[in-house]
């Protein structure tokens, strides 16, 4: 609150702010890239002696496609795709098409996965369950089982040699997602800590101190977009906008006042600046609230008209 004694005031601060976001893709682990479609590893229980093969598959970067001829077993006794299944999963080709298609996600349909050697091996089970023939208690085929192996490169090395990572940096992912810590202090006036009193008198200069704490994140620069102040915190009016501009002190230009950034910055994650104190006319309370909106953005990244901190000199009126 501000009090009102002698050319007294009081500051308060609030604090808004928001982050220009950054945000890349989080890395979820190695993808298993398979440059063009290749056949699946089959291998029939007890398949007959000179049987064609009745069963392909096709296996892409993300699934296995297995087809499956009516004449699974070769003795030109079409089988029912009702009693087809891979994993519990079914014939996913339309009622009457022929062959029979069955479709899985790499990790889906009761696959299990293992490493061999140089080796990430998917394998699926395809089975054949007769039902009896219809209105009769008998069956002219036995149950029969395919195994289908989807074989990958394993995608690096790990042993040894360093690798060149191609994916964003886990600290710039968690920046990107967390909150960030934003503060704004009134400090002393040697900027030595925080001031023990929020009391001033006009003719003073208020030091103001906006940071983020950047812990576990990509070096960030803060930057203090815009800052207005009211008589109360809950006040619409009068309001006084002396921050603007994306990060302009308006106050400086508009009343002459030493009003300013301080430069150079002492970090890129702390922004300090000074405020030239006044009070609204007309009005008897000399309580003043701040709110200052802060933002963030990579240290990399350049300084540009949406992100700049710009003082304005009034004796060399610029």
């Amino acid at each position: 609150m501000w009090c009102k004694d002698k050319g007294q005031i009081t500051v308060v601060l609030l604090l808004f702010f928001f982050y220009d976001g950054f945000a890349q893709q989080r890395f979820k682990g190695r993808k298993l890239i398979a440059k063009s479609q290749k056949p699946a590893v089959l291998q029939y229980v007890e398949p007959r002696v000179g049987a064609p093969q009745t069963v392909t598959a096709q296996c892409t970067d993300s699934e296995v496609i297995v087809t499956i001829s009516p004449d699974l077993l070769g003795i030109q006794k079409p089988v029912q795709p009702s009693d087809l299944s891979m994993g519990g999963c079914g014939v996913t080709s339309p009622a009457g098409a022929q062959p029979f298609v069955i479709g899985s996600p790499l990790q889906g349909c009761g696959s299990t996965v293992e490493m061999r050697g140089a080796l990430i091996v998917y394998t699926f089970t395809l089975d054949y369950n007769p039902s009896p023939i219809d209105g009769l208690p008998i069956v002219r085929t036995n149950p029969a089982v395919v195994h289908i192996e989807c074989q990958y490169n394993r995608l690096h090395n790990v042993s040894s040699n360093a690798l060149n990572p191609t994916w964003v940096p886990y600290t710039s992912t968690i920046s990107a997602e967390d909150i960030l810590g934003f503060s704004l202090v009134i400090m002393s006036s040697d900027w030595s800590g925080p001031s023990p009193s929020n009391t001033f008198f006009l003719g003073d200069l208020i030091n103001l101190q906006a940071s983020v704490d950047s812990t576990n994140h990509e070096p960030l620069r803060v930057f203090v977009d815009s800052c207005v102040a009211t008589p109360g915190s809950n006040a619409s009016a009068p309001a006084y906008t002396f921050i603007g501009n994306n990060g302009c002190f308006l106050d400086s230009k508009l009343t002459g006042s030493n009003s300013q950034f301080v430069s150079p910055r002492v970090a890129q994650s702390l922004m300090q600046f000074q405020l030239d104190a006044f009070r609204f006319y007309g009005l008897t309370t000399s309580s003043i609230f701040i709110t200052c909106h802060l933002k963030v953005t990579l240290v990399s990244a350049n300084v540009d008209p949406l992100n700049k901190d710009c003082s304005y000199n009034s004796a060399l009126s610029q």
